[in-house]
């Protein structure tokens, strides 16, 4: 902040600043338009601030800017900085000033901005709207609690200079010498007499998705005023289904799907008719996988390797999984179920050295399990989680050497090879494929702690 106050005192010396406004350049706090912002009292507020300059002259681009903007009191009861819209947000130095009193308006307190495009290294993107009004900034404040103003318009924004010849708002254009003193305006606020809706049912924390299957989660909300409440998706990236209309309720259902893994930011509004009050949910989405592990073991000894099943949020009714190993370095002992496919019911089975008759020792194997045959017994599918589903027990050849590393591969031979479905059998999924090992462990690792008690 030392450096911004002395670059922001370096252009007050070497710039003749008008106290006019200058033609073309405007700005404005609240609807863009200067209507009235529909508000209650006791509520948080996020004021707009746009800014229009000339089109057709690139030469307009500002890199530097003071925005000044006095807040009366006792209608703006608490002030809570704000954030940035690009450029600003690119900048190399931008910030929010105040609250402060230190101004010319006894019961208003001061708010700024400062910022500089650029204080030396790579060059970063000047502001110029080329004639369009864009937003730039939003002030974040707070409504006072007076019963008093429901039902009322009130102007509580002015122009924020603190006294001094250059402390209200000016802009530097890029050639380090203009000014320019924009047009201000201001919407007021009226304070209605509706109360705001608000959210009661809405995801706690982050959603977790599988990327390409659909994901859904319930919303709802209510408003004492028994006013119709609409539930709407301000992004695009799935569909609401309301399920009520009744006066002073909603509910709905969001349900998309994500082809890509990713942090997917979902907004919503929650809307009575006057007010409409936001909502933001993240969704995560990962891949499915089936991974092999690749644990270390001994020479001549028993080893078990983990198959894992990774997935989000998607309950597995069925797999069926494919897998191969060098059967001159391992030596098949049996397949074990976890319990997360309760221990292989109710259908599990195991097709040893399938498609391969002329195999002359075991070196594959063709795993089936399915979560509810169709006997009048309802099964649990297998739960999202990261956990094995099952283990394949080998016995490692003796004389194989330390260090030596022996495949275990998923391999894929036909469509049904390495998938999963839901319960009900008919969505298949093809997860992302890890093969994995059997990692022989050299002795020579715990030389000189043969106990391995340190």
């Amino acid at each position: 902040m030392r450096k911004s106050i002395l670059f922001l005192g370096l252009f007050i010396m070497i710039c003749s600043i008008a106290s006019a406004q200058t033609p073309g350049y405007f700005l404005t706090f609240g609807n863009p338009d200067g209507s009235d912002i529909v508000v209650s009292i006791d509520m948080d507020l996020e004021l707009p601030v746009w800014y229009a300059s000339p089109a057709g002259n690139l030469a307009d681009s500002v890199n530097f800017l003071h925005i000044a903007l006095a807040c009366n009191d006792s209608v703006i009861s608490g002030h809570n900085g704000g954030f940035f819209m690009f450029p600003l947000s690119s900048w190399d130095d931008a910030s929010f000033l105040g609250p402060s009193q230190d101004n010319n308006l006894p019961g208003y307190s001061y708010v700024g901005i400062l910022g500089f495009a650029d204080l030396g290294g790579g060059p970063n993107p000047f502001l110029n709207t080329n004639g369009d009004t864009i937003q730039i900034a939003a002030f974040r404040m707070h409504t006072a609690n007076n019963l008093n103003f429901v039902g009322h318009g009130l102007c509580p924004f002015a122009d924020g200079d603190q006294g001094a010849p250059n402390d209200g708002t000016i802009f530097g254009l890029q050639d380090g010498v203009t000014i320019v003193n924009p047009q201000t305006t201001y919407s007021c606020l009226y304070f209605s007499e509706n109360q705001d809706p608000v959210w009661t049912v809405f995801p706690e924390g982050n959603v977790a998705a599988d990327k390409g299957i659909e994901v859904c989660f319930a919303l709802a909300g209510e408003d004492t005023d028994d006013d119709t409440l609409t539930i709407s998706e301000i992004t695009n990236y799935g569909t609401v289904i309301e399920y009520s209309d009744q006066p002073g309720q909603a509910t709905a259902m969001f349900c998309a799907a994500f082809d890509t893994p990713g942090n997917y930011v979902v907004e919503f509004e929650l809307n009575d008719g006057t007010v409409g009050i936001p909502l933001q949910v993240t969704v995560e989405v990962t891949p499915i996988g089936l991974v092999i592990g690749c644990p270390g073991a001994f020479p001549g000894i028993e080893v078990s390797v983990p198959v894992r099943l990774e997935t989000a949020s998607f309950e597995t009714g069925g797999f069926e999984i494919l897998i191969s190993w060098d059967n001159t370095a391992l030596t098949y002992l049996g397949i074990d179920p976890t319990e997360r496919i309760d221990l292989g019911r109710e259908y599990f089975h195991v097709n040893l050295n399938d498609g391969c008759s002329n195999c002359p020792d075991i070196n594959r194997a063709r795993v089936v399990w399915i979560s509810d045959i169709n006997n009048g017994r309802p099964h649990d599918p297998a739960p999202p989680g990261d956990d094995p589903i099952f283990y394949i027990r080998f016995e490692i050849e003796a004389d194989l050497p330390f260090g030596m590393v022996i495949p275990v591969e998923f391999i894929t031979e036909d469509y049904s090879d390495n998938a999963i479905s839901d319960q009900s059998g008919y969505q298949f999924i093809h997860p992302d494929l890890t093969s994995g090992c059997v990692s022989l462990i050299d002795p020579n690792t715990f030389k000189g702690d043969p106990n391995m008690n340190c």
